[in-house]
């Protein structure tokens, strides 16, 4: 099941045409990041790049690059394990038990954009975000304090695919 894609992002009707098509993944980069680093890589991708975690801890490897050739911009819940795809799913996707009780990702990185870096003249919308380290600080802190909540949330809850 597709979680994501930057063609979503890209291949709207207000997508400013002077930004690249890459700009509509960078929200994607970062939540893949933190699952690589938080070892929810999935099996294919570790086959690929057997030592995957380390090399994107250390920026040996990009996120960003990483979504845009490798996965094509589509982050799919089978590039991460079973327990990564379950809070993926939960997280990412408004829908969700999980999401609808403590918020999405989406609304996450909403809410943390205006202290984003941004290209200049592009500092309103998420598709002006620059991929970069200080950027992803920020989005790592709020998707540990979710993910937290998530591990919390399933010990209380009777269904952990949910």
């Amino acid at each position: 099941m597709t979680i994501d894609q930057s063609a979503w992002h890209y291949e709207v009707p207000d997508f400013p045409r002077e930004l690249a098509n890459e700009q509509g993944g960078v929200h994607i980069a970062f939540f893949l990041r933190w699952m690589i680093e938080n070892g929810f890589s999935g099996a294919e991708l570790q086959e690929e790049y057997p030592d995957i975690q380390k090399k994107v801890k250390e920026n040996e490897i990009e996120a960003f690059d990483l979504l845009t050739v490798f996965f094509d911009g589509v982050l799919l819940e089978e590039d991460f394990t079973p327990e990564g795809a379950r809070f993926a799913n939960a997280y990412y996707l408004e829908k969700e038990t999980f999401s609808r009780a403590n918020g999405n990702y989406l609304e996450d990185y909403e809410g943390i954009m205006p202290q984003l870096e941004h290209i200049k003249g592009f500092e309103r919308i998420y598709q002006g975000v620059i991929y970069n380290e200080s950027n992803y600080e920020e989005v790592k802190k709020t998707v540990d304090r979710r993910f937290k909540a998530y591990q919390k949330w399933l010990e209380n809850n009777s269904d952990p695919k949910r």
